[in-house]
């Protein structure tokens, strides 16, 4: 209460001795966990990050936050030694969030954001969204670049200005509700970025008065990706079986232009630019059987990643573009694993935990270099 906690991150934040692993970008679901669960359970999304997911859940929709022995979570909590279990108010009231923000730096430019998010009931269900819009980062970096040679002398010197700003918009959407006995979670969300970088060098030789060319430096790197899930679960036996299809698709560009100006009016550059295209389909089961002294997990998931990636370099002389490489590469995963864990109490005062794992995967690049590995 003193600090007047927003929502489940700033809460977290404040707990003694915890100290929060954010999920890993790797392929696949299972090796990506972080060490906090909802609920009970890892959510079901991987282009939204643990921290964002966290600042999404309202304070007032939490009902307490549990610290689990990594052993008693299995193979959610992904090996941590401990793990945050957020636990939500199994409440039909609505609640909401809305952050606003705004940086300025010198130079007078301004970089406003605002984050909305919102928890409730509709006809049933529990629906859950947010909307996320605005500037990340602002930066302005100002002064001297010097060419300094082995004796200390300076070679060339002058002033440099380095402009960098990254644009975040995103959105994702959330819907929990029982159907025939199986309780089913629909969730998507999608986003845009965009990072952009503008440098600029005047340099002047040692003693001159009039510069002998102007570096120029243009990063540009907007990126797109949406995610689509199902989530189903039901009790099996003794524990709890789940079944989560997840699809990703995200496309990434960028562009990198170094070049130089010189006082004759010459203009001398090189540009690189690159297309990635990537998507992943994820089929992750799971069943968690309990006994009074035993407790199991074990997981089969199937993975299906692709990517496809096209670059080209290219000099620009006074106008003029002469191609120098071009390149594209088409490579393809199918992966299969399977993992067991299982922890015992049966003596007093000790657990004994065991796991074990197995994973196949085949790889294929396409034309023109085609190959393949297992």
């Amino acid at each position: 209460a003193d600090i007047q906690a927003q929502n489940a991150f700033d809460m977290l934040a404040r707990v003694p001795g915890f100290t929060l692993v954010a999920s890993e970008d790797l392929r696949g679901f299972g090796d990506a966990a972080g060490n906090v669960l909802v609920n009970g359970a890892r959510p079901a999304t991987k282009d939204v990050s643990l921290t964002e997911l966290l600042r999404r859940i309202p304070a007032r929709t939490v009902e307490r936050i549990d610290m689990l022995d990594g052993a008693v979570t299995g193979l959610q909590g992904g090996g941590s030694r401990l793990v945050a279990n957020v636990i939500l108010k199994a409440s039909t009231s609505s609640s909401g969030t809305l952050r606003l923000r705004g940086q300025t730096i010198q130079g007078g430019r301004f970089g406003p954001s605002a984050a909305g998010s919102w928890r409730g009931s509709i006809g049933g269900a529990t629906v859950s969204a947010s909307l996320e819009a605005g500037n990340k980062s602002l930066a302005r970096i100002e002064g001297q670049q010097r060419l300094i040679d082995g004796s200390g002398g300076v070679v060339e010197a002058g002033p440099l200005l380095d402009r960098r700003r990254y644009n975040d918009y995103s959105g994702s959407l959330s819907i929990a509700t029982p159907i025939a006995g199986i309780n089913t979670t629909l969730a998507t969300s999608l986003r845009t970025d965009d990072f952009k970088r503008r440098h600029r060098f005047t340099a002047f030789a040692s003693g001159a008065a009039l510069p002998i060319r102007t570096q120029i430096e243009a990063e540009n790197y907007p990126g797109r990706s949406a995610e689509l899930s199902l989530e189903l679960t039901r009790p099996i036996g003794r524990g709890e079986a789940k079944l989560i299809g997840l699809r990703t698709w995200s496309n990434e560009r960028g562009s990198s232009l170094v070049g130089a100006e010189f006082p004759s009016g010459a203009i001398s550059s090189s540009l690189y630019t690159s297309n990635d295209d990537l998507s992943e389909s994820i089929l992750r089961a799971t069943w968690a059987p309990r006994w009074p002294k035993l407790a199991v997990s074990a997981a089969f998931e199937s993975v299906r990643t692709t990517l496809v990636s096209n670059t080209e370099f290219v000099q620009i002389d006074n106008k003029i573009t002469t191609p120098l490489e071009a390149g594209r590469t088409n490579v393809g995963e199918t992966r299969g694993s399977a993992a067991l864990s299982a922890t015992w109490t049966g003596i007093d005062k000790i657990s004994v935990e065991g796991a074990i794992a197995f994973e196949a995967t085949r790889i294929t690049l396409a034309e023109p270099l085609r190959s393949s590995n297992t």
